[in-house]
């Protein structure tokens, strides 16, 4: 089988691994087997279209502020997780 994967990353970026006021590196995203990365991508836009088309990129900083924000989070990942799409993530 083959897989994409798609990935961001969030904390610490530079090489100050000491820093205080961000102590984590997380790397995290979706490893999608290839046949089904067109329904997957579909899904994402058609869920942003109807919950959130002001947005042109879904961040978690924002969307975790709100009800209707975290309402979404626990639905996209109820989605992809149904679609067979696999979250995986490294924290270091």
């Amino acid at each position: 089988m083959n897989y994409d994967i798609y990935c961001d990353e969030s904390g610490n970026t530079g090489t100050n691994f000491l820093d205080l006021d961000q102590p984590l590196y997380v790397i995290s995203g979706w490893m999608i087997e290839r046949n089904i990365s067109y329904r997957a991508r579909d899904k994402v836009i058609s869920l942003m279209e109807e919950n959130f088309p002001q947005m042109k990129e879904l961040k978690g900083s924002k969307l975790l502020k709100s009800s209707k924000g975290r309402h979404f989070c626990s639905n996209f990942l109820k989605e992809m997780g149904q679609l067979g799409c696999v979250p995986f993530f490294y924290s270091s």
